[in-house]
């Protein structure tokens, strides 16, 4: 599994909280699973990378909780 190396943007300050930074990933989908997602963020009003980010880190604090 690769690590996750926060992005920062030029000017940003290094003072962030390490769970503050964002960091990017790409993933490759289904396509219906695409158009599942993509339906799920239009409905919720937020993008679809917002929802994947979103639905990620509730599934890794479900993981975390049942260890």
């Amino acid at each position: 599994m690769a690590a996750l190396v926060p992005q920062q943007s030029p000017g940003s300050s290094a003072s962030i909280p390490t769970e503050r930074r964002a960091a990017r990933v790409c993933i490759n989908l289904r396509e219906d699973t695409h158009d599942d997602l993509r339906a799920i963020a239009l409905e919720e009003g937020r993008s679809l990378s917002n929802l994947c980010a979103h639905l990620l880190e509730q599934m890794l604090e479900q993981l975390k909780g049942s260890r």
